[in-house]
């Protein structure tokens, strides 16, 4: 299970659930068995959720400023996919998503120090 999740991880969710199960010599199916079992999603969906953290990182770190680049880049067949996966893990899309978090960053650096003393 743990090869299994690794290279997952390591391919950023761009893997064929088949390839992951013929490289730890398991059939799909008994794959999908032990993962949900210790993880309680399947690969596909853990595959799903390496790819959006990713994306998600690449997104964070400004690394591509066009979103279109950024969904092909990192497996999605276009804006529209990478928009619709956003909005489905957490409700809102990456140009929103990015515009909170760097208001997060902001409140974040405005309270440091704010309860030390002078």
């Amino acid at each position: 299970m743990v090869a299994a999740v690794r290279l997952i991880r390591c391919r950023h969710g761009r893997v064929r659930i088949g390839e992951v199960a013929r490289h730890v010599h398991l059939s799909p199916r008994q794959l999908r068995t032990v993962v949900r079992a210790e993880l309680v999603v399947g690969p596909k969906r853990l595959a799903r959720l390496a790819r959006f953290e990713h994306a998600a990182a690449r997104v964070r770190g400004g690394a591509d400023g066009n979103l279109t680049d950024l969904a092909h880049a990192t497996g999605y067949a276009d804006l529209a996919h990478l928009n619709a996966e956003w909005r489905d893990l957490i409700g809102c899309s990456p140009t929103t998503w990015l515009a909170q978090e760097r208001r997060n960053v902001h409140a974040e650096e405005g309270t440091v120090g704010a309860d030390s003393d002078p």
